[in-house]
């Protein structure tokens, strides 16, 4: 599965290789939307027959009926094999799914488009999207260095920071210089957004800088390229340190680096378990302006952690001022540009993705604000409204299902939190200009800017960390996808609400057929696997045993369809909650009657035909491991024809075609 929001939302304040895929980002809550109320009445919305007024983007719906219509292989049998009927049109094998190249689409936009405005634009830009513009042109102005003068010599004056100087402790200096400036020397803290299943805290825990990996890889081609002690020499000059002594202390650093990377090199001692985390406790509460270990737990059970604990206790005091002063002026000349480790990449590439860590809302919403609208929310928020509607009913029909425990899955149902589009306060201009506030306005001396800018992108972290519900934690907004998370709350990103997976005022057969069955998907994983063991309040679910394993066997009944990945909690297969589904869908098609943009390409088609060739077309991807090419019966497409009354009925397959029905409910 994509990776999504953040399953733990990362205090990597330069964690670059999570940019753009990294599930943090935005929300909208105008209000947050969810059905809060214990009235079952909240389901019987007639306002969901009507239709909204408002025409259709033609321009988006044309586009995606040309999609459609190029995928489609109509001398295939669709009764025999959907996927080769919806998806061979294309000549080629499907690599990657219609999220992931949506996805692709949106970056690229998105660093179009800002590079455009980066050039220069006439008109004046709101302020968040300005102190990104003036970031960016700092990291890619030139770089000039005068011997001692340039800023990271600065740097270490105003920090009183140099390799005379004795730190106060390593762990003790490596949290404060992260915490209070925003430096992964050596790791980043994780923190989970919301308790882990069945836990009632949130974790703090070490994960990989990953500027420091990849310094791990560098050094080791500066070591056997014989370049090592130059590059040294020239990030310890760049500090400002006496030249005649530079080339001494170069050796010296390489030597205690050697001794901490090396692992067959053990510490002479440790610190117990419990003192140890006792002085990260201490640690983290202080510097974290009280924002952590309050409500969290921490655990050092990780590889970075027990990586950075060797370190510690393998050198001395003296050792570890003189490592540590040299990882801080390593990494702040490395991210300056002030000395390069070898291969140079593309610096406005760079610049950019180093920009977005830290402006990526402001960033992304000059694209996805035109487009992604209060209109167009609206029109999501309805077809939310009328999937849940259909699912209740569903739950309320089931047969096999104990009353109890029906009620505490409606229940579950009604306390789902829906996140629509934006992040809390982030669905504007004045929201993000208020968000970026504090941010400071490039001076054009990019160490500078860097280092005052990573300060504030960490007192804002800890300010949300403390402002924040569990409920509350962000997501982002450019991601594509709907994505079901901890504390029973399904997140569409308003990048998801862009076309071709949703079109603005087009058919439901195509807006239900791509973005519902995407949030079809994600709302079942509310009722399986470890979801269904609570309502969403905490309360537990008290399932009868021949109950739950009737209830599984239905859940997973056609998981063959679906890739397996590493995923404790993978999503349901395309069968569950197909025929609620397929309801909603037909109930949306009524209120909107025949007002729907024409769709061209299409015309032979029926509206039930289109839904399932969209539903399939999400899928064209997810082929199975063959050598000869041929689709097989469990592919996803097939299983979802295989499996529904509604699809022999579309497409007038024979009688026993539908015979295996599969649906939870």
């Amino acid at each position: 599965m994509v990776a999504l929001i953040a399953y733990a939302a990362t205090f990597a304040l330069l964690a670059l290789a999570l940019l753009l895929h990294r599930r943090h980002g935005l929300a909208i809550y105008l209000p947050v939307f969810n059905f809060t109320t214990t009235d079952a009445n909240v389901f019987n919305d007639s306002s969901l027959d009507q239709d909204v007024p408002g025409g259709c983007d033609e321009k988006e719906v044309s586009r995606v009926a040309r999609v459609l219509a190029s995928s489609l292989n109509t001398t295939a049998d669709p009764c025999k094999d959907f996927h080769s009927y919806v998806c061979s049109g294309f000549r080629r094998i499907i690599r990657t799914s219609l999220l992931d190249d949506m996805e692709t689409q949106v970056t690229t936009s998105i660093s179009r488009f800002f590079h455009r405005i980066a050039r220069g634009v006439k008109k004046p830009l709101p302020e968040a999207l300005t102190k990104a513009v003036e970031f960016y042109a700092s990291c890619v102005k030139p770089v000039h260095t005068n011997g001692r003068t340039h800023a990271l010599a600065s740097f270490f004056k105003e920090q009183d920071f140099s390799f005379n100087t004795k730190i106060d402790g390593f762990l003790e200096t490596t949290l404060e210089l992260q915490l209070r400036l925003g430096l992964e020397i050596f790791f980043t803290l994780v923190v989970d957004p919301y308790p882990r299943f069945q836990e009632t805290s949130r974790y703090v825990y070490l994960g990989s800088s990953r500027l420091f990996e990849e310094w791990k890889r560098a050094r080791n081609v500066l070591f056997m390229s014989g370049s090592y002690t130059s590059y040294a020499s020239a990030v310890i000059l760049a500090t400002g340190f006496d030249e005649n002594a530079a080339f001494d202390l170069a050796r010296r650093v390489w030597y205690i680096e050697s001794k901490l990377m090396t692992r067959s090199i053990k510490p002479k001692r440790v610190l117990a378990k419990k003192k140890l985390e006792s002085k990260w406790k201490e640690l983290l509460h202080r510097y974290s302006r009280g924002a952590l270990m309050g409500t969290y737990k921490l655990s050092l059970r990780s590889k970075p952690s027990a990586f950075f604990h060797q370190m510690m206790f393998k050198a001395n005091d003296a050792e570890q001022s003189v490592y540590i002063t040299w990882e801080v002026a390593r990494h702040l000349a490395s991210v300056s540009g002030y000395v390069e480790t070898g291969s140079i990449p593309d610096r406005q590439v760079y610049c950019f993705d180093m920009t977005y860590v830290f402006y990526g809302p402001a960033i992304s919403a000059a694209v996805l604000f035109p487009s992604v609208n209060n209109s167009r929310l609206d029109q999501v928020r309805r077809m939310v409204r009328t999937l849940a509607s259909e699912v209740y009913g569903s739950i309320e029909d089931s047969d096999w299902v104990l009353p109890e425990t029906k009620a505490k899955l409606a229940r579950k149902l009604r306390l789902v939190t829906w996140k629509l589009g934006y992040d809390l306060n982030l669905e504007s201009w004045r929201g993000l200009n208020d968000y970026y506030r504090r941010y400071p306005i490039a001076s054009g001396i990019f160490l500078t800017d860097y280092v005052k800018t990573n300060e504030a992108h960490g007192i804002k972290f800890f300010e949300l960390k403390r402002q924040r519900r569990e409920v509350d934690f962000s997501f982002r907004s450019d991601i594509v996808g709907a994505f079901y998370e901890g504390p029973n709350v399904l997140v569409i990103p308003a990048a998801s609400m862009l076309s071709p997976l949703f079109n603005y005022g087009a058919s439901p057969a195509i807006n239900y057929g791509l973005l519902g069955s995407v949030i079809m998907q994600n709302l079942m994983r509310a009722f399986g696997h470890n979801n269904m063991l609570t309502d969403g309040s905490g309360s537990p679910i008290a399932w009868f045993p021949e109950e739950r394993a009737d209830f599984e066997d239905r859940y997973q009944c056609d998981r063959m369809s679906e890739v397996r990945d590493s995923d404790v909690d993978p999503p349901a297969g395309v069968s569950v909650g197909a025929q609620a589904f397929f309801r909603a869908y037909k109930r949306a098609s009524a209120a909107r009657g025949n007002r729907s943009c024409s769709l061209p390409g299409l015309e032979r088609l029926s509206s039930d035909q289109v839904f399932f060739v969209s539903r399939c077309l999400l899928r064209c991807h997810d082929v199975p491991g063959t050598t000869d090419g041929v689709h097989l019966e469990d592919h996803a497409c097939n299983l979802m024809a295989k499996h529904s009354a509604e699809f022999a009925n579309a497409f007038n397959c024979p009688m026993d075609h539908s015979n295996t029905l599969c649906d939870v409910w």
